[in-house]
């Protein structure tokens, strides 16, 4: 009998801790929730306005998700290069954005357009004249869109491989199969396909040889597994 007793107040003490234990767990949850819920966001963002849906996220600063919010963000924001998402305990969130920078101008459909060098439309404002000129008449496009022209592909992948050689060239479509591009004094000529970055490799040994030779050539034909030049 004494052991059935003893059993029973045994399990009473386990109930009793087991709610006490809720009651602590439920306790520190509400002080989290009010302590640490967002009451600050800094925004730092570089010429665009930036805002952010607070119903979208998590408001609690423990258990927001900075991936999360950042892939959201960048999303919505294409014309951000990168974000970066920093908890400042208790209440502060602080989000820097990072702006893509123009790389070249594409000029179609009556239209001239900045681009980064993935592609992505920047905008419509001053083209600066030192940037490349990409002239393919694509259609309409808009800040934001991301384009996915082979020819604009192509030329914006040479242009940066080449590794400023060809900063103030003048692109557009000669034929069907190549792309020419125009510097003062030289023309360079290469495929609608193929590894972009092989070809501004071989375009760079072909200049550096005829430099140290003192002169550069007229013409660079790219398309083949063996470059012409004519000087």
């Amino acid at each position: 009998m004494r052991v059935h007793k003893n059993s029973i107040v045994r399990r009473y003490k386990l109930i009793g801790i087991f709610c006490l234990s809720v009651i602590a767990l439920y306790g520190l949850c509400s002080i989290s929730v009010r302590v640490f819920r967002i009451q600050e966001i800094e925004i730092r963002a570089e010429g665009i306005d930036l805002a952010v849906d607070t119903s979208k996220f998590n408001d609690n600063l423990l258990l927001l998700s900075t991936q999360a919010l950042r892939a959201h963000l960048l999303e919505e924001y294409p014309l951000f290069a990168d974000i970066s998402i920093r908890k400042k305990f208790p209440h502060t969130l602080t989000i820097t954005a990072t702006r893509r920078n123009p790389f070249a101008v594409l000029f179609t459909a009556s239209q001239r357009m900045t681009v980064d060098s993935s592609g992505i439309v920047l905008g419509n404002e001053e083209a600066m004249s030192s940037l490349p000129k990409l002239f393919f008449d694509i259609g309409i496009v808009y800040p934001g869109q991301k384009i996915t022209d082979r020819d604009v592909l192509a030329s914006l992948k040479l242009i940066s491989a080449s590794e400023g050689v060809l900063d103030h060239a003048d692109f557009s479509v000669r034929d069907r199969l190549s792309i020419q591009a125009k510097l003062p004094n030289r023309e360079i000529l290469f495929p609608r396909d193929g590894d972009m970055s092989a070809k501004a490799a071989t375009l760079q040994t072909i200049l550096s040889g005829f430099r140290i030779k003192g002169t550069l050539p007229n013409i660079i034909d790219l398309r083949y597994d063996k470059p012409i030049v004519d000087e």
